[in-house]
């Protein structure tokens, strides 16, 4: 039995020294002290206390109790039931996480200092990485903003969040301020032999925050296709003051073992020497955009139609999203959209003329997200 788990604040940072005990009827317990920094499962699933269990038993009901550090205490449950197969390997992953806050109702201190970058970027508006996806060990989320184009030290090898479906990173302003982001850049390539394509980012969205870390705070900068492996600078057509930036990578959606990659994200004019980036023409522009409060299938226009309707619908955030149009048999005759989009209005054309008149059924998917709607094709 193998269970993993995330002792955290309410700002998502580590809470260390949480005592947690693993009961199961008729066996020796177990116990596990958390750590005050993320580890990684097999690269996958980020936690900061695991419990691992190598005794053979029949199915039972498992219970764990946690025991909150001085100072600190649950603002939900304190204890983790688990019920647990007979016969077979059980791994309980993903969703155990528990929020503890300050007894006397302080904000918590700052995070320790293994959980900060080192501070290798010197450059004017550098970015300092707070908390993201899972990134490979050696190539983390860090190395996007440390100022290093080249080689394997300067590339941030990173993971979809299982959660969202696309990797994403927080970042802060290295001196801890607010400033005006005018232009944002990124590179894709590291240029060495072993690199594959494949898993370079080709589209990304950028959001940003003036006010807090919370999905709400975020509004979206642009979502930005880059054409090529080479440093691209793209110029906000709105620059906007912000505090926090959020890079999303949503493109591609499938990689080589899942795995995307980024090189260098830079703010406004970029690092400066040493560091020669190389220097180019601002080539697209992208508005800011309020981010959707919800997720919503809007309908479609016009309804009756014949033979093509065009079906809107909004996102609350970037994510996988599928659009069927199914019978009332429950097939599906078309799929509109199976990719990553970004948070926003969107539009997509249903072309009917080879299906019969009658009643179908639009469906939008995008995350927990599910609804139907009628449309009715009349010729």
């Amino acid at each position: 039995m193998t269970v993993a788990l995330r002792f955290m604040d309410r700002a998502g940072m580590p809470v260390g020294d949480v005592i947690g005990r693993l009961s199961i009827p008729q066996q020796q317990d177990a116990k596990i002290v958390s750590l005050y920094e993320w580890q990684s499962l097999w690269n996958l699933h980020p936690y900061n206390a695991l419990c691992r269990s190598g005794i053979p038993y029949a199915g039972a009901s498992a219970q764990m109790t946690f025991e909150a550090p001085a100072g600190w205490r649950f603002t939900g449950p304190d204890y983790l039931n688990l019920e647990v197969p007979g016969g077979s390997n059980f791994y309980s992953l993903e969703g155990n996480d528990f929020i503890l806050e300050r007894s006397d109702g302080s904000e918590a201190p700052p995070a320790p200092a293994q959980l900060v970058c080192p501070p290798e970027n010197e450059a004017p508006f550098a970015l300092a990485f707070l908390k993201g996806s899972p990134s490979w060990p050696s190539e983390p989320w860090c190395n996007a903003v440390d100022g290093d184009i080249e080689d394997w030290e300067g590339t941030a090898t990173v993971l979809d969040d299982s959660s969202k479906g696309y990797p994403w990173a927080l970042f802060r302003f290295a001196a801890d301020g607010t400033y005006l982001v005018k232009s944002i850049g990124v590179q894709t390539g590291n240029f060495q032999p072993d690199e594959n394509p494949a898993r370079r980012a080709t589209v990304v969205e950028i959001l940003l925050s003036n006010t807090g870390m919370e999905a709400a705070d975020f509004s979206s900068a642009g979502v930005f296709k880059l054409k090529e492996p080479l440093m691209s600078w793209f110029n906000l057509a709105q620059p906007a003051e912000a505090r926090y930036v959020m890079l999303k990578i949503l493109q591609p959606q499938y990689a080589p073992h899942g795995y995307k990659q980024i090189v260098e994200f830079c703010i406004n004019e970029g690092p400066e020497p040493p560091y020669q980036v190389p220097s180019q023409p601002i080539s697209e522009s992208a508005p800011l955009l309020p981010v959707p409060q919800g997720t919503a299938l809007l309908g479609a226009y016009p309804n009756p139609f014949n033979p093509v309707t065009t079906i809107s619908y909004q996102l609350a955030e970037s994510g996988a999203v599928h659009v069927t149009i199914c019978n009332l048999a429950g097939q599906t005759v078309a799929t509109l959209v199976d990719a990553t989009q970004p948070a926003g209005l969107h539009n997509v054309q249903w072309h009917a003329a080879d299906l019969p008149s009658g009643v179908y059924l639009c469906r939008l998917q995008a995350g927990v997200y599910q609804k139907n709607q009628r449309i009715l094709l009349v010729k």
